[in-house]
Formats: structure tokens, C-alpha cells, sequence
């Protein structure tokens, strides 16, 4: 379990009470901080050549895409950077180890979640079968009331939630979110997660700190009424604990991976506009050879030998010898 200790110094947001003559501060403390541990045992080309450009700028945006798309997963979303990272695969729990109850919440106060609209608290219930219909752990929603007064540590709170697990359940599949929030205590609130021993093998450490980050997050939102509130703690959990983020070590692979893929993707391309240049430069070669033949063809006179007679060509203006019997041969204009 994760209990979630306050400054006892600061004072109490209270959300949901109204605040009486000994009733201190105001709606909003600071950010709470958090016991560690849990309860329960068990379980490119670089050419100059302008053409290039346009390649280089779309690989670029290529690469630039892939690294930020690697690094996304389980830490985008609501809460953003303040909630914990999901880096752990989980499996939903088998229905056989968590026996659905027909209970979900508790209202010691009586004014958190009773005096809410049947809509309202119909909608947190949607939020909660959705946490048990993604992870397969149903959950509870307990807000201590009078019975809250005394607790003030990680281990009292340990104890009531523990207890209150015996009386609702005879499995150990569910998982209790407990809040704290007494007007006349001198601290913010106290909240913890008790998960069962089969409940924390998809709730383990990271998952209850899920948890809690997203409780911390919207009960900072004062636009949200409480049955809101406890309905997105769990929505927004199950998204996110139910999705791995990229550890740092494989986003590194993956920047590797994206790298080494654009690079060989833009050398086949070089290689290719390379190829298709040389061939132009070679046809070009090509054709003003062939033209400068085809001007020197004109140029050259068919004759006969006075000689021997054989037939023979020479340039203009020129004297040729005949190959056949070496008869020079004066070209005239």
C-alpha cells in the first residue's frame, strides 16, 4: 500500500467541507508529499549542391518525428511530466481473483459523494468499472469522515485501510483509495492505496504512485467536483499503468535504430541521384563526340586512286597516302 502524507503545517485545501470557526486556512495547500514503500507482502549527404537540400531538410524532419514520437507512450496524457511514468508491463488480473462487489465508494463525511446527483455519481462509477474493466482489479473509494480525525501517519492510516479491506472483501483482488481530509486537524489531506496481494501483482509500487500523482492532479482542479475528481484519478491510472512508456535505454536503441534507417534510406537516395547525374554527364559526352564526328564526316572527299584506282577518303584541302599503294594524294578544296 502507498499512503500519501501531508505537510501538517500547511493548511487544509478542504474540498467538500464547509469550513467552520476551527477550520484554518484556506482552499489550496502546497504540492503533498508522499511516504515511500507500500504495504502488503506477497505478491547525411553533406554535398553543396542546392539540390540536396530539400533531402536533407525532410530527413531531418524525419528523424526529428521518429525521436519524439519514440519518446512518447505512458507519460503523455493528462497530468503530463507531475504523474509518475508507466515502465513495467502488466497483465490484466483474471476475473476469478477478484470477485466483483457491489459496493464502490464510502462517504464517511456524507457530503463528498452522497449529496452529488445520481448522474454525477453515476459517472464516477463509469470511471471506476473502467480502472476494473482495464486492469481487472475492482476499486473502492473510501473518504474518512469523524473516523479520520486521529489519523495522522502512515501507519494509522495502514491499519484503517487494511481493516476496512476485511470487511468489504474475502478475496484479495480489490484495491482501496483512501482520503483523508479533516477541517479541524492542522494539515492538508492524507491519501493511500491498498492494493490485496493478487491486486498488486497488476498494482505494484509504480502503479499505486500512478495513482496517487493523478489524485494529487485533480484534486489541484477546482473545477472539478469530487465524484469528477475520484472518476478520472482512475480513468486517467488505468491508461497509463496499462501502457509501457519507452525506458530511456530503449529510446536510445530507437534513436539508433531511426538513424541508422534515415541514413541508409538517404545514402540509397544519393547513390541513386549520384548514378542518374553520371549517366546524364556520360550521354552528354556521348552525343558531342557523336556530333563532332558527324561534322568531321562532312568534311572528308570520296576519290579514286590515280594510282591503283581504289576507292579512298580524305580530308579537305589535305594530302593522303592510298593504303594500297602508297600513292600520295593531294585533296584539293
Amino acid at each position: 500500500m502507498d499512503i500519501e502524507i501531508l505537510d501538517f503545517d500547511k493548511p487544509a485545501k478542504g474540498r467538500g467541507r464547509n469550513s467552520g470557526p476551527d477550520f484554518g486556512g484556506g482552499r489550496r495547500g502546497g504540492k503533498r508529499r508522499r511516504s515511500s514503500g507500500g504495504f502488503g507482502s506477497g505478491g547525411m549527404y553533406d554535398g553543396k549542391d542546392r539540390n540536396f537540400k530539400p533531402l536533407i531538410i525532410v530527413l531531418i524532419m524525419i528523424i526529428c518525428g521518429a525521436l519524439i514520437f519514440s519518446t512518447g507512450g505512458s507519460g503523455s496524457g493528462p497530468g503530463g511530466s507531475s504523474v509518475a511514468k508507466s515502465t513495467i508491463e502488466r497483465t490484466k488480473l483474471s476475473a476469478d481473483e477478484c470477485i466483483e462487489s457491489e459496493y464502490w465508494y464510502q462517504d464517511d463525511w456524507g457530503d463528498w459523494i452522497e449529496t452529488a446527483s445520481a448522474s454525477s455519481i453515476n459517472s464516477m462509477i463509469d470511471g471506476m468499472e473502467e480502472f476494473y474493466k482495464e486492469t481487472g482489479v475492482q476499486p473502492f473509494v473510501w473518504v474518512l469522515g469523524e473516523n479520520g480525525r486521529n489519523i495522522r501517519s502512515a501507519d494509522q492510516l495502514e491499519e484503517a485501510m487494511v481493516e476496512k479491506y476485511d470487511e468489504l472483501y474475502s478475496d484479495r483482488g480489490h484495491v482501496i483509495l483512501a482520503i483523508r481530509e479533516y477541517p479541524n486537524a492542522s494539515g492538508d489531506y492524507i491519501s493511500g492505496v491498498y492494493a490485496a496481494t493478487a491486486a498488486q501483482t497488476v498494482l505494484d509500487d509504480e502503479a499505486r504512485e500512478i495513482m496517487l500523482d493523478y489524485l494529487d492532479y485533480y484534486y489541484d482542479n477546482d473545477d472539478l467536483s469530487e465524484t469528477q475528481m475520484f472518476s478520472r484519478t482512475f480513468t486517467s491510472s488505468a491508461a497509463r499503468m496499462m501502457k509501457t512508456a519507452k525506458t530511456t535505454k530503449q529510446i536510445a536503441w530507437t534513436a539508433v535504430i531511426v538513424i541508422a534507417v534515415v541514413a541508409l534510406i538517404a545514402f540509397l537516395v544519393w547513390s541513386r541521384l549520384r548514378r542518374k547525374k553520371l549517366q546524364v554527364e556520360s550521354q552528354k559526352e556521348e552525343n558531342a563526340q557523336a556530333q563532332f564526328n558527324a561534322q568531321l564526316e562532312k568534311e572528308y572527299i570520296a576519290a579514286k586512286c590515280p594510282n591503283c584506282g581504289a576507292e579512298v577518303k580524305f580530308r579537305k584541302g589535305t594530302t593522303g597516302k592510298c593504303e594500297y599503294c602508297q600513292s600520295y594524294i593531294v585533296m584539293d578544296n
